[in-house]
Formats: C-alpha cells, structure tokens, sequence
C-alpha cells in the first residue's frame, strides 16, 4: 500500500501480507499439480522409482543369468562347482587360501558405545556367537563362505528362548542346490523354497516357504536380484576344462609311450614265421592289437619308442591353465605376482601379500556388513537385539580382525598354501623385513647381497616355534 510522508510518496507491505501471497502461491501450485501430470506422479509417490533390475524371476524361478546351460541350472551348475573343487588340487588350493586366513581371524562383537546397557548388550550377542551349546563360531564362519565356490550361501536360524532371553539355537546350512524358487518384492527377497530330500521321513518334499525373518542370504558379485551370485571360480571354468582333457590325454599318452609300440623284424616270404611273430607281439601286451612287423633283416622282437616316445610335451599347456584357474579365481590381484624380474617386477611381488590381504578383507567386510547392516532386511544381530531389548537406536557389530593381525602359524600357512598355488610367487627379502616387523620378530642380519634384495629368504620352521 502507498502511504505519504511530506511530500513523497512510499511503498509500505502490510503486516501478514507476503505470508498471505505465499499460501496463494503455494495453492496455485497445488492446483496446478492436480492438472498437470508432470508434478502430479512426484508430488504423490516422490520416493517412488520407475526402473527395474532386470533379473528374470518368473514365478520365483531365475532364468538366463549364465550363458553356459550347465549353470543356467542351479543344480546342475553347483554339481558343476562342486566337481572342480574335488578334483582339481589347484583349485581347491585356491579356495583353501581364501579361506583360511578369515576363518582364523580374531571375531570380537563391538559395542555400539561404552555405555553399560551397550556393553551388556554386545555381551549378549557374543556369548550367543562364540559361546553357544549347539554350534560353534568356526561351523558357522565356514557355512558362510560356501558362498566363495558356490555364489551364494543360504542359512536358516532357529531361535530358542533362554532365561526369558531369545537366542539362536542353531543356523541350519542349506544346500545351495535344493534352493527352487525365490520369492522376492521390491527388491527384497522374502522367502525361499526348497526341493529337497528330508532325512526324517526319507522322502522327498517341497518344503513350505522360508520366510524373511528365518533367513541368513550372502551373494558374491550379486547383480540386480541375481540372488544365486556369482561363484569365484565360475570364470576359471574353461581351464578347467582344457585342463582336465590334458591330463586325460597325458595319461593315454604315457601309457602307450612309457610302455613303447612292440616291434617284429623278419625276413619277407615267411608267412607261418610272420603268424607266429603276430602272435607274439599280440602277447606282450595284454588287451592290445597294436603292433608294427618289418621286413627287412633277421628274426626280431623288440618295442619301438618306449619312454623316449611321448610325443607332444603337454606339461607347459597343463602348466598355463593352472595359471589361468589361479588367476581367475584369485579375483584379478594374482596379476601381481607374475611378472618378470628384468621388467621391474619386484615392486609388484613386494605388493602381493597386500594385495592378497585387501582381497580377503574384501570378503571378510563382506561378512560383517550382511550380519551387521543385514542384507535385504535380514539382519542377523539387529534381529536378535530387537527381539530382547526395545528402543535400541544403536548396535552392536561384528568386526574381524585385519589379516596381519591373525596368530603367526595360521599367517604362515596361509602363505604358504598362496605360494603353492601361485598366489604369491616369491617371497623376498624385503617381504620378510615387512612380515617380521607386523609379526614382531626381531630382526634378521643379511650381507650385502641379500640387503639388495638379490636372493629370496624363507622363513625356518624353527623360527616359528621361536616365536
């Protein structure tokens, strides 16, 4: 409004008039909203998303999430799995070095804080976990991480009520193989169901839906509501299988070249000498019809080759798959340790115990968050601190100690087993410096040579037991 002070005229806002324009405003808006769909479908759903993941679920069965057939069935490929783990030394010896430093590892349950209900509460939890009747944390840790060869690891708790507290009773390893439809809604899984053989009435059922709250779910490298995951050795697979038919043909061959081809020499014209010479050769090899007759010189029986006989030298392509099959399942930081050491390659060998420790804390976070944060809703120590105590705003958590931090035997041999395998393909002087000064060893005294980092050192067994 215009108000008049001498002479001149002012522009003055009235008292409540600019709150007056913003509610006109804000209605105008909301008018608008109602008519125009552009506002209409944020305004009403403004946390709603409008894609998909793109998984195949058809009535909770998962289709086309592998190019191979032999894995686009659950329970073909998991056999699948299953028989190169079993056959294959290198491939088990991979998985073996994965494992084993993170089931060894320090597991402490942390407070939320160090308040006394707090500590109390994560007192509970770890004398659930580490201290419990029915299972052991070790059984529980490597129920877990089937999930390495397997993809994914399914467990269902079972609860029992202690002293007026919930518990778990036990965490009840489901095979991977009998999981036969996901159920899943807005990107949860909600419950599984198993086609499986039952051991108490020896027949086999479809067991009713196991629903959210009774579920343990782990994946490697999940994609959208790929809930099966991805196996660590599914890309060493190949090798596997060109591998396999080597060593077959190896064998054949050994055993046609250790023992030679036999070998008949007579004269030409005879032909009652030259029936007895092929029975001869016929017998001096049991089940076999291959022999070679000549005629040219003297009576003669003998074999041709033997063991200087093999043919084609197979070991360096068998040799290269087991590098492939380390690689591919060592999740790519196996790169590091292959170089050549004219081509500055020790920089990178002094890298690979740490590249092996960043991929197995990897797993072992992997670990902790699912139990910690829960994966789709189902959190493991939440669940339980909810079922016992209300209006809890923090929790406690899972932590697993660092690898360097691990007992001294245990690291070695996890290093060891790496080497072996092709994991870690030296061990240096200058990892040993590193490794004693994590472990607290004292120092080594080296000549000049070895200070350059020119011959590779083990550690004595001796000094082990020293420490």
């Amino acid at each position: 409004m215009q108000i008049q002070i001498g002479n001149k005229d002012y522009s003055v806002t009235p008292p409540g008039y600019l709150n007056k324009v913003r509610k006109e405003n804000l209605a105008l808006a909301e008018e608008k909203a109602k008519t125009d769909t552009r506002f209409l479908n944020l305004l009403q759903n403004p946390g709603k998303t409008k894609g998909t993941s793109g998984t195949q679920i058809v009535n909770g069965f998962m289709f086309d999430e592998d190019t191979n057939v032999i894995f686009q069935n659950l329970e073909t490929g998991i056999d699948e799995y299953r028989q190169m783990k079993r056959i294959d030394p290198v491939i088990r010896g991979v998985l073996n070095a994965l494992k084993q430093p993170i089931l060894r590892a320090t597991a402490t349950i942390k407070p939320a804080s160090q308040d006394n209900a707090d500590i109390l509460i994560a007192k509970e939890i770890e004398s659930n976990l580490f201290e419990n009747d029915h299972f052991t944390y070790g059984q529980w840790l490597k129920n877990i991480l089937y999930y390495f060869e397997f993809g994914f690891e399914v467990l269902e708790k079972e609860f029992e009520l202690v002293d007026g507290k919930w518990r778990w009773k036990m965490w009840h390893h489901r095979r991977p193989e009998t999981i036969w439809k996901w159920d899943s809604k807005n990107g949860e899984l909600k419950s599984i169901v198993q086609q499986a053989f039952d051991v108490d009435t020896q027949k086999w059922l479809i067991t009713k839906p196991i629903k959210q709250k009774s579920l343990f779910h782990i994946a490697n490298e999940m994609e959208g509501l790929n809930f099966q995951g991805e196996s660590v050795i599914r890309s060493a697979y190949r090798s596997f299988l060109s591998k396999d038919r080597l060593i077959r043909l190896q064998n054949v061959q050994a055993e046609r070249g250790a023992v030679g081809v036999p070998h008949g020499i007579m004269k030409s014209g005879n032909t009652t000498k030259k029936n007895e010479m092929i029975a001869s050769l016929q017998n001096l090899r049991s089940h076999e019809e291959s022999y070679i007759v000549s005629s040219e010189g003297d009576f003669e029986l003998g074999f041709f080759g033997g063991k200087d006989f093999f043919g084609l030298d197979l070991k360096p392509y068998i040799e290269f798959h087991n590098n492939e099959i380390v690689e591919a399942a060592g999740a790519g930081f196996t790169q590091q340790a292959k170089g050549d050491s004219s081509q500055g390659s020790r920089a990178k060998q002094e890298a690979d115990i740490d590249f092996f420790a960043l991929a197995l804390e990897s797993h072992t976070s992997n670990v902790e968050s699912v139990n910690n944060n829960g994966s789709f809703g189902m959190q493991s120590i939440r669940q339980l601190v909810d079922l016992n105590h209300k209006n809890v705003e923090k929790y406690p958590k899972l932590e697993i100690a660092k690898i360097s931090q691990d007992d001294v035997q245990d690291l070695m041999t996890s290093l060891k087993t790496a080497k072996e395998t092709g994991l870690i393909d030296k061990w240096t002087n200058k990892d040993e410096v590193r490794g004693r000064e994590k472990l607290g060893w004292i120092e080594r005294e080296m000549d000049d040579e070895e200070e350059r980092g020119v011959s590779p050192v083990i550690p004595q067994e001796n000094e082990l037991e020293e420490a």
